[in-house]
């Protein structure tokens, strides 16, 4: 799960030479990552809308989340675990910062500010995930389906209108 970060502090770290972040432009449609590929590298997105997908076993796909304008993706990086485990797909066209997490990692061994900025962003995230598990195990499907239209209604997929917001999902 990705959380917004401090846009300035971010925007320091993605740009330090010795991190070698790369920004990469996504056409729309793009796979920025599948769930199978190596989690070596950590994603900021500086603009665009970006779904993630729980890919099963037998290859069907559920969206989990949509991203936007500073979320991050490829928290599995982080964790040094072997794959991604999740498929990211640009929907729109996106700008983001391809960071190699080994390097990420050591750079915020010396940059104790940043780490914990990282640091709480991931745990905030770590926080709502508890969250849902336990609406999911509580709530009955039609608060569920509320919650999650409440949720998506504030994310990338939404745009103002003069009654409300518009979601562009299906």
């Amino acid at each position: 799960m990705a959380k917004k970060a401090d846009r300035a502090s971010m925007q320091l770290l993605l740009t330090n030479e010795d991190l070698g972040g790369k920004r990469i432009v996504f056409p729309r449609g793009r796979t920025i990552h599948d769930a199978t590929d190596p989690a070596d590298h950590f994603f900021y997105i500086e603009s665009g809308q970006v779904r993630l997908f729980h890919v099963s076993e037998d290859g069907m796909a559920r969206l989990v989340d949509i991203l936007g304008p500073g979320d991050w993706v490829g928290t599995a990086a982080l964790a040094r675990l072997p794959q991604q485990g999740r498929r990211a797909i640009a929907v729109s066209e996106v700008v983001a910062w391809a960071i190699p997490a080994k390097r990420l990692l050591e750079h915020l061994g010396n940059h104790g500010e940043l780490a914990a900025q990282l640091l709480e962003n991931l745990a905030a995230g770590l926080q709502e995930a508890w969250q849902d598990a336990n609406r999911l195990i509580f709530d009955d499907c039609r608060h569920r389906l509320i919650r999650t239209l409440l949720r998506f209604s504030t994310s990338a997929a939404a745009s103002p209108a003069p009654h409300g917001v518009v979601l562009r999902i299906t």
